[in-house]
């Protein structure tokens, strides 16, 4: 991981055998060290931004069972406003982390209720489009049932006889058509 050369070189020389709570307690000493670090061959300063790193690797989240375990079972989390962020007390972490999981919570409840609204609408849509087939059918249907009525129409002007051909065939006819089409 990007963060272990770090912790390696800068955090565990220092801080190895320090618990959270002796750290906590007196972060002002964790200020000096991180204005006091220097690059490894101690020749300049530490970059700003190396020293973010290095803070952002020092913040809790109180993710520790106990308030004395060492600082080698805390891991990193990412933070790009680290630098401006003073360090967490273990109460602090706890009330961020309360806080945090509540908006979580929060943000997945909208989400479950947008996918109900999303669903919601698609089934509308396919409600809407049934329908709008079923009209197109039904249309198509009188239409066509209008022309063969039309047809046998001018069929019995043209050969006058027995008057077999009713509507129901009619519609029998124009139900066989379309099924067929």
């Amino acid at each position: 991981m990007f963060y272990q050369p770090w912790i390696r070189n800068y955090i565990l020389p220092k801080w190895e055998f320090t618990t959270i709570d002796a750290m906590a307690g007196r972060p002002i000493n964790i200020e000096h060290w991180m204005k006091a670090l220097k690059t490894l061959d101690g020749a300049r300063p530490l970059a700003p931004k190396s020293k973010a790193h290095i803070k952002s690797l020092m913040r809790f989240r109180g993710e520790a069972k106990t308030h004395a375990a060492p600082l080698r079972s805390y891991r990193p989390f990412s933070n790009s406003r680290s630098d401006v962020l003073p360090f967490l007390t273990m109460a602090q972490a706890k009330r961020r982390r309360e806080r945090t999981k509540r908006f979580e919570e929060q943000a997945k409840a909208e989400r479950a209720r947008d996918q109900r609204q999303i669903r919601e609408a698609q089934r509308k849509s396919k409600q809407a489009q049934r329908e709008a087939a079923a009209a197109k059918r039904k249309e198509a249907a009188a239409h066509l049932r209008a022309k063969i009525i039309q047809r046998t129409a001018s069929r019995r002007q043209q050969r006058p006889g027995p008057a077999s051909f009713c509507l129901e065939n009619a519609d029998n006819l124009a139900r066989r058509r379309l099924a067929t089409n």
